[in-house]
């Protein structure tokens, strides 16, 4: 069965995914929320589904990451700030070519200490993955017998392969980022991006509890993909014997 539903209450101080604007997670979905004329308590109505698709206009990922983790029959995919347009563009795209991609792309994030990025501009910054953290392929393949992940989720459109860098105080993440913005929902899927705010729900430390109140919770994408102002000229993946492998060059994908 389908359903569709409003939310009867967005959160406040947050970005909405439009016309280029940065994408702010939600620390939490609101309790109650409208089927037809019909009053349902929200969470409720997730875990008695088996099927979830959310077209919200603020991205509400983190909490559904919570509901995929908790409840194994759930599979939950995330359309935020989803335009008529991306049927012809990302929602397009050959999801069987991606996931083979991505599985071609999740070994280098296991296997390496760290990422260095050079970016069009000149500056240069280095990603310190080496605690290995958990390592997220979002390929659009939720059905039985696909998963790559130990949850069903995904944001649409799909196509990424993330991990969450050395949070401690001994990491050696340093360099210099210049700040550019696109169509985050689309981009984020076409180049690389890198993300700042709340991480775990990625496997990452930063959680609500350490923004000043919940309603400043944020998690946001920073992109680079190619046709943006500022691109990742070159992405190299460093492994432990400081051997590295080159996966993106000025812009493209090259594994």
């Amino acid at each position: 069965m389908i359903v569709a539903f409003k939310l009867e209450k967005l959160f406040t101080d947050v970005f909405a995914p439009r016309h280029g604007d940065a994408v702010t997670i939600l620390y939490d979905l609101p309790e109650y929320g409208i089927r037809g004329s019909e009053r349902i308590h929200l969470k409720t109505f997730i875990m008695d589904s088996t099927i979830v698709l959310a077209m919200p206009e603020f991205s509400a990922s983190a909490p559904l990451v919570r509901f995929a983790k908790k409840y194994k029959h759930l599979r939950i995919a995330s359309m935020p700030g989803v335009t008529r347009s991306m049927e012809e563009t990302g929602l397009s795209a050959d999801y069987g070519e991606i996931a083979v991609t991505c599985t071609l792309l999740a070994p280098l994030f296991e296997k390496s200490d760290g990422i260095e990025v050079i970016f069009s501009t000149g500056h240069t910054c280095y990603f310190d993955i080496s605690d290995h953290n958990m390592v997220f392929q979002d390929n659009g393949q939720l059905h039985p017998g696909t998963l790559t992940n130990t949850f069903c989720f995904a944001n649409l459109p799909a196509g990424e392969v993330c991990t969450c860098p050395n949070e401690t105080e001994n990491s050696r993440t340093e360099g210099e980022i210049p700040a550019v913005i696109g169509n985050v929902l689309e981009d984020e899927k076409a180049g690389f991006h890198w993300a700042y705010g709340r991480s775990d729900h990625l496997g990452g430390k930063v959680g609500v509890k350490d923004f000043s109140s919940p309603d400043k919770v944020r998690h946001i994408d920073i992109v680079y993909a190619k046709g943006n102002p500022i691109l990742c000229k070159r992405l190299d993946f460093v492994f432990p014997d400081e051997t590295r492998e080159t996966v993106i060059t000025d812009g493209m994908l090259s594994i």
